[in-house]
């Protein structure tokens, strides 16, 4: 079983600051490229943006595997002047020997002082194309989001200094930081269905000598804080020039974009991906740790190498958490329910978003509808139904494949194929069309892969079953899950929601180690 969560969340993640031209650093002496100088003589405007196109490359792990090119421009619509910026995304990797290829455009238009006006993305991560636009207008910000030939529309409440998604690129340009500063500002941040607003806190720590092209240049970091709904934050370091121009980012562990030139971002672009997120990102134990899928309950010690796993990893019915004197280390226990191991107490009503429809979990199309009475036919009460979905999407799904990145429920139904988000997708619209509430866990799962025993990273799902959140892992088809899952987040998926579903990961990716304590067979 080769299981592992998406890496399409590095690519919003990746935009979500952005990246321009390099400037001169403090103490730097050369005569400005005949670029800079022609930049400067009339497309920097007085409040310092830039009207500019330029190139990144995107790292993983020191390979390239793909770029990034933004134009920014002036415009004038109705009388007025606005900024209009378009960012064009590729990435190309190997997922456990598999290449996956991930292409997005994010569009944003603004106002002179960094107000948003309207919006477009579109991304390729599945079988159909997603879509998304939206405009603000009496303090709300109206999406629509398209899926395939599938529509949705929401509305958000937006603040009147929101930014788009060159927010943070414009704030730096018009007022450089300095060390030891603090700025805060509103932007949009690209998610797998539709972006979310996000509230982002820029700290400014000191000048750093930074390679760029095998050369050292003396960068300001920034480290920005984004909050999104629900409590979620992410972390993105960025190095800048005294002109406010960020020149590297590093969005996740082992992932980093850096300004290049067109011909250099191009060509890198098109190399075979060397890197391996899958088997780069597993986290390998000393020895095998015997049938964790069956055990009753399951200890472990794990080990972050930067913050707190005591506030990482969620604490619950099925998973205890506890904090040791290491402020880096936690003791970690499973213990997995089952239908059949109920207790009195049970869990909060889940609300609407777990039961409905949405643009990836497609509960509402007649196709899911016609499986869904298939899966459940005979089966005579919640825990019984939800065992035969689970074991429905387990044979369903034919094909084994981490080519895609992020495919709808639909797109699961036309393939018949995929990896653990597939079946997780599958599951979830499954259980909301035969009345179960269903969301996605988010985390880790023990597997072997060539050999090694370890942890991957990985999707499964949670249906709610007489009163009680119960997990179920269509990929193992085993009737509910034992030991061998560590959760980090659980999400709905409704509009604009799974990419923070999966930043925890992002928290741990590269930094953790696992170890197993004990194990209580069954």
């Amino acid at each position: 079983m080769r299981v592992v969560c998406r890496w399409i969340l590095l690519v919003g993640l990746s935009v979500a600051v952005g990246c321009a031209p390099g400037g001169v650093a403090p103490g730097e002496n050369r005569e400005p490229s005949q670029e800079e100088v022609a930049r400067d003589s009339g497309s920097r405007n007085a409040a310092g943006v830039v009207a500019e196109d330029y190139w990144e490359a995107v790292f993983f792990q020191n390979s390239q595997v793909g770029h990034i090119h933004t134009r920014r421009e002036r415009i004038e619509e109705d009388g007025r002047a606005l900024w209009r910026t378009v960012s064009e995304t590729r990435i190309e990797l190997l997922r456990f020997g598999d290449k996956s290829s991930q292409e997005s455009t994010y569009e944003s238009v603004e106002q002179q002082d960094g107000r948003l006006v309207r919006f477009a993305t579109e991304s390729a991560h599945g079988a159909s194309p997603v879509r998304s636009a939206g405009a603000v207008a009496n303090g709300k910000l109206t999406i629509t989001t398209t899926i395939g030939d599938r529509k949705s529309a929401s509305e958000l409440n937006w603040p009147a200094d929101g930014g788009g998604f060159d927010a943070v690129n414009k704030s730096l340009l018009r007022d450089p930081l300095q060390p030891g500063e603090r700025r805060t500002l509103k932007s949009l941040v690209p998610g797998l269905d539709q972006p979310t607003p996000a509230t982002v806190e820029l700290v400014a720590s000191d000048w750093e000598s930074v390679s760029i092209d095998g050369e050292p240049r003396q960068l300001l970091r920034v480290d920005a804080r984004h909050q999104l709904p629900g409590d979620v934050t992410m972390h993105v370091a960025a190095w800048v020039s005294d002109r406010g121009e960020i020149i590297k980012t590093e969005p996740a562990p082992g992932m980093y974009t850096v300004r290049s030139t067109a011909e250099a971002a191009q060509h890198l672009s098109q190399r075979a991906a060397q890197a391996d997120i899958g088997r780069d990102q597993f986290v390998r134990l000393a020895a095998p740790a015997g049938d964790l899928h069956r055990a009753l309950r399951a200890k472990y010690r794990v080990q972050l190498k930067e913050g707190s796993p005591a506030r990482t990893f969620p604490a619950q019915r099925s998973q205890q958490v506890e904090a040791t004197d290491d402020p880096h280390s936690a003791m970690l226990t499973v213990t997995p329910l089952r239908p059949e191991s109920m207790t009195v107490d049970r869990d909060p009503t889940p609300d609407n978003a777990f039961r409905a429809s949405n643009p990836l979990v497609q509960s509402d199309d007649p196709r899911v509808k016609e499986l869904a009475a298939q899966a459940v036919a005979g089966a005579a009460d919640d825990a019984a139904r939800a065992a035969a979905i689970e074991r429905f999407a387990h044979e369903f799904i034919e094909e084994v494949s981490f080519s895609q990145a992020f495919a709808t429920a639909t797109d699961v139904l036309a393939s018949r194929r995929g990896d653990c988000t597939e079946h997780a997708v599958l599951v979830a619209s499954l259980a909301r069309a035969a009345g179960l509430p269903a969301r996605v866990a988010v985390g880790l799962v023990y597997t072997q892969s060539n050999g090694q025993a370890g942890f991957a990273y990985h999707m499964w799902n949670e249906l709610y079953v007489d009163g009680q959140w119960i997990a179920y892992d269509a990929t193992l088809g085993l009737g509910g899950i034992g030991g061998g899952h560590i959760k980090l987040s659980d999400s709905h998926l409704a509009e604009g929601t799974a990419l923070a579903s999966f930043l925890p990961v992002v928290q741990v990716m590269g930094r953790l180690r696992i170890e197993v304590v004990a194990v209580d067979a069954p």
